[in-house]
């Protein structure tokens, strides 16, 4: 995509090489910081992956500055709620600062195009808790 485009890769909140989410980071703070980013740099085309997706469509729906949305493999639960169950695995691996917990558990709960072998899953813990993510 950067031989065509001018790309800014948003260090998200508790993810990458950021520092943990304070409390209280969720989906508003992360369109607000989107929005920044967007303001800062001039940029109105947005692009994003897995959890990045569902900020990426929420700050297309309430971000005037969005001109075009590109979205793949959002988490979402079709026609059902996120089960109760999940969400409180999750929040309470992100809570704890427990980033390659919190991936594993997404990558195994969300519908998020064709299932991932539970082999995979364990690789990616191992590698990012290698790589210094909080396990």
């Amino acid at each position: 995509m950067a031989h065509r485009h001018t790309v800014h890769l948003v260090d998200r909140r508790g993810r990458g090489l950021s520092q943990n989410a304070p409390p209280g980071n969720g989906i508003a703070t992360e369109v607000a910081d989107l929005g920044a980013v967007l303001a800062a740099t001039g940029a109105q085309d947005v692009f994003g992956v897995s959890s990045g997706a569902i900020v990426c469509l929420e700050a297309a729906r309430v971000l005037p500055a969005i001109r075009r949305a590109a979205i793949f493999e959002p988490p979402l639960f079709p026609g059902r709620d996120v089960p109760a169950a999940f969400a409180a695995t999750l929040n309470r691996h992100l809570d704890r600062g427990r980033t390659a917990s919190a991936l594993v558990t997404g990558m195994k709960g969300a519908p998020d195009g064709p299932g991932f072998p539970a082999c995979h899953t364990d690789v990616a813990a191992r590698t990012a808790h290698r790589r210094g993510c909080a396990g």
